[in-house]
């Protein structure tokens, strides 16, 4: 009889664990796809932290954001073999009114096999970010083919308080071979960690499901993981 119940609190237990991970997926904030789009930033000399405060200011008027609720905006700095670009995926409406996102992408997401990739989430489990570093010095050693990639991505809504931001980060390595790749990720992760205290959270969910993540610039809010950066975080992370 104690071995029955001791059996069935296990299988609750389990249960629960499983259905907490799967609400936490569920619980994403995503942007409507229609209504957004993936732009280049064509001149980075001109995406400063005075241009974040200003994505900033506008994802607080309801007139840019009507159509989406939170408002969300993507910062993706990639990286292919040795050359390096910048994307933020936002509305198109917010688009139009800024001179720096005047190029619209086909989504690249979509170009990549799900196969050849490695998408994990990042935090900072407790530590602050630093304010002075180089993030040229993430990819230091890594040695990236013309065919391989290197993607870094944080998801952003803008909060009340000056130029803060509840983010959810992740990271992409793509390489044909699976031993790169994997190689790739953890000298990528070395990096990161070393340089931003950064670090790969806990695995809650596979890989193919944190890209798909990715890919709908899914968004934890606070209220299930609180992460937040300012302006400033934000651009030392993601220039090029």
């Amino acid at each position: 009889m104690i071995l029955i119940i001791i059996i069935f609190l296990g299988l609750i237990l389990g249960l629960s664990f499983i259905l907490g991970l799967r609400s936490m997926k569920d619980f994403q904030e995503r942007p409507t796809e229609a209504d957004y789009g993936a732009f280049l930033v064509q001149d980075p000399s001109h995406f400063t932290p005075n241009f974040i405060a200003q994505l900033h200011n506008l994802g607080l008027t309801k007139e840019i954001f009507q159509q989406t609720d939170p408002p969300i905006i993507s910062f993706e700095h990639l990286t292919r073999g040795k050359q390096t670009a910048l994307v933020l995926f936002a509305p198109k409406v917010l688009a139009a009114k800024l001179p720096l996102l005047r190029v619209e992408l086909a989504d690249y997401t979509t170009k990549i096999p799900v196969s050849f990739v490695n998408c994990f989430e990042l935090g900072l489990n407790g530590k602050a970010l630093p304010k002075d570093f180089d993030n040229k010095l993430f990819t230091q050693g890594l040695n990236l083919e013309e065919d391989e990639y290197l993607f870094l991505q944080i998801v952003s809504t803008p909060l009340g308080q000056a130029s803060n931001f509840q983010v959810t980060m992740r990271m992409v390595v793509s390489a044909k071979d699976s031993i790169r790749r994997i190689a790739i990720a953890r000298a990528a992760e070395t990096n990161i960690k070393s340089i931003t205290f950064l670090s790969r959270l806990p695995k809650k969910h596979s890989s193919s499901a944190n890209f798909e993540s990715y890919q709908k610039r899914g968004l934890l809010p606070g209220e299930v993981k609180k992460f937040v950066l300012d302006g400033e975080d934000i651009f030392n992370l993601i220039k090029v």
